[in-house]
């Protein structure tokens, strides 16, 4: 059964009683098993250490049963460099072979890293940059949907439930690529213009506002009050004006 790693005063311990049971040049027998069992770890362990042990006598060197698990698993991992990291342009910090590149370590390294939480990813969007005029009218208008109740005496928003939303939507009347699923003797449909700039887009507005319900909890109305398209295509009229 194997147990903890033994430590040095234990491993000299073993070595120290497999030689003051010594019968014939070997260790008395079951010892070895006693050893094991005493210690915990895999018999293999013991005769390891007396293998290793009745080489060193043999020639004449100091025994030394130390273990060698600390000067070779004790690998010091590469710390960030952070400060190295700060100074090196975003640019160069939008990928990790990139930012490896720059601080010149490996990429497994650089994950490495990003799983321990030296390193963390971050999207970074575009904000609208607000003039202190935009500031002060977004506030208003937050400021606009704030009412006292005096029943309660706290302040509360507004349910805005006779508001109505408005937004342009735009639609591709294709895509640049499209998958279909085509029968074996199918041919392949060819799809072109002049350019994917050149697609063809439709503009609609589209109108909602709150859910109503009533208090039973039946929904009377479902927010949706339509879409609706910014032109139309019909025959161009013919100009009234007389040259």
């Amino acid at each position: 059964m194997r147990g903890p790693n033994l430590n040095d005063d234990e491993r000299r311990k073993i070595v120290i009683i497999l030689f003051e049971s010594i019968v014939k040049e070997k260790p008395k027998h079951g010892r070895i098993k006693e050893l094991a069992a005493q210690f915990q770890v895999d018999r293999k362990t013991i005769r390891n250490l007396w293998k290793k042990a009745k080489i060193q006598k043999y020639d004449g060197v100091r025994i030394d049963v130390r273990s060698l698990i600390p000067g070779k698993s004790c690998i010091v991992p590469l710390r960030c460099p952070v400060e190295e990291i700060v100074n090196v342009e975003l640019p160069l910090r939008s990928t990790v072979k990139k930012l490896a590149a720059a601080i010149n370590c490996k990429p497994t390294t650089v994950s490495r890293w990003i799983r321990m939480g030296e390193i963390k990813s971050h999207n970074s969007s575009i904000h609208p940059d607000l003039t202190r005029d935009n500031k002060f009218l977004r506030l208003h208008f937050i400021m606009s949907k704030i009412y006292l109740d005096r029943l309660l005496n706290c302040m509360k928003f507004k349910d805005m439930s006779n508001v109505i939303h408005i937004d342009e939507k735009w639609f591709n009347m294709t895509k640049a690529s499209q998958r279909y699923y085509l029968v074996k003797e199918e041919e392949v449909p060819y799809r072109s213009c002049k350019s994917k700039r050149f697609i063809v887009k439709v503009m609609f507005i589209a109108a909602v506002s709150r859910p109503t319900y009533a208090e039973n909890g039946e929904l009377l109305f479902d927010e949706k009050i339509g879409i609706f398209p910014f032109t139309y295509e019909k025959p161009a009229q013919r100009n009234s004006k007389i040259g």
